[in-house]
This record gives structure tokens, sequence and C-alpha cells, in this order.
């Protein structure tokens, strides 16, 4: 197991583990993607709250179907070829995903939107769904990071839990968006999302170091 979670049940640690995850790169997240969800929001005025809250529904069901196949696919797969992976590549793989998420927290890659190809597809005439659904899939150093998790837990049920609760965790900074979109949208909200990524990517890289 990629951290030191233990517990007699084996869910509860990839439930801790996707949780810490999304809690500790949320604000990356959210000022990476919440641009997408936003014009949608405001494509008919000023929509009722009701309104904007169903639509913020749809939005996360979508992005929770794309965490849960993903997150158990990628749990099959490691359980499938665990034993014929070499014993340093699980260690590689994470070092590799933290360094990316501590290059883009120094904004080593500027003007790059990891969420530009998502919201190129979901332009506020489509669907909330799909807009979560392609959000949810994109390729981002957070999700990275927990794909390669995933894969080292070696289980289609640990995967899927994993990705609840990260999914659980980075919708909590998405909530705002029904009422307070212009101040959280200010740069320094941005500088926080770094920061949370450099953070979290250290930690990572710790881990992928203790794993050799």
């Amino acid at each position: 197991m990629v951290s030191g979670f233990h517990s007699g049940h084996p869910l509860v640690g990839p439930l801790a583990q996707g949780f810490w995850l999304g809690l500790s790169t949320g604000p990356y997240c959210f000022a990476a993607c919440a641009p997408f969800l936003v014009p949608y929001l405001c494509a008919e005025g000023r929509p009722a709250f009701a309104d904007s809250l169903m639509t913020l529904a749809r939005f996360l069901a979508g992005r929770l179907l794309a965490y849960l196949a993903f997150g158990a696919a990628a749990g099959a797969l490691g359980a499938a070829v665990g034993s014929r992976v070499p014993a340093w590549l699980p260690a590689a793989a994470l070092a590799a995903s933290a360094l990316l998420m501590l290059a883009c927290a120094a904004r080593a890659f500027p003007g790059v939107s990891w969420c530009a190809a998502a919201g190129r597809w979901a332009t506020p005439q489509r669907v909330p769904f799909a807009m979560g659904l392609l959000t949810g899939i994109n390729v981002c150093p957070p999700f990275l990071t927990g794909m390669v998790v995933v894969l080292a837990l070696g289980s289609a049920a640990s995967g899927a839990a994993f990705f609840a609760a990260f999914f659980a965790a980075t919708s909590l900074y998405l909530l705002p968006v029904l009422g307070v979109w212009p101040w959280l949208s200010a740069a320094r909200v941005r500088s926080v999302g770094r920061w949370a990524l450099g953070l979290a990517g250290a930690w990572y890289l710790l881990q992928a170091v203790r794993m050799c």
C-alpha cells in the first residue's frame, strides 16, 4: 500500500487515501476546472437556486460515474498485471506523477489548462452530466497520481472506493460556485490551489522514495 493507512477492513485504506488526495488537491482542481461549470450556470442569466443546485448535482453525477469506472478499471488492471510488474515500476510511476504535480504547482507549464480538452467539448450548450463526465476523466496531475495509487492497490473494489472518496473530497470545493464564484475565482485562490498541489506532490514523492 502506498501510504501508511491500516485497518481491518480492506476498503478503509483506499477510502482514506482517496479522500486525503482529494482534500489536499481540491483547491487546484477547483481553480483549474470550475470555470467550465460556471458558464453553464450563467448561460441563462441568473437561474433559480434550485435550478443551479440541480445542474451542479448532474455535473457531480457525471464526475462520480467517470471516477468509479476508471477507478475500478485501474484496480482490476493492477490485479491482473501486478505479479508481472517489476518491483521498481510502481515507485517510479508514483515519483513521476508526483514530480508532475510539483512542476504544475511551480507553473513550469505556463498557459497550460489541464481542463482545456474537456472544456472544448463541455460547452454551455451541452448537458451538465456530460460536462461532469468529461472533466471527471480529464488527465490532470491529481487524477494521474490517483491512477498510479489504484494500480498499486490491485483491486477493482479498492480502485472504486479510492476514487469515490476522491470525488467526495474534491466535490466539497465545488459547492461554493452556487453563490460566491466571483471571490473564489480570484488570483489568491489559484495561488492556494498551486500550494496545495505542491504540498501533495511533495508528500507523494516522499512515499515513492519510501517504496524503494
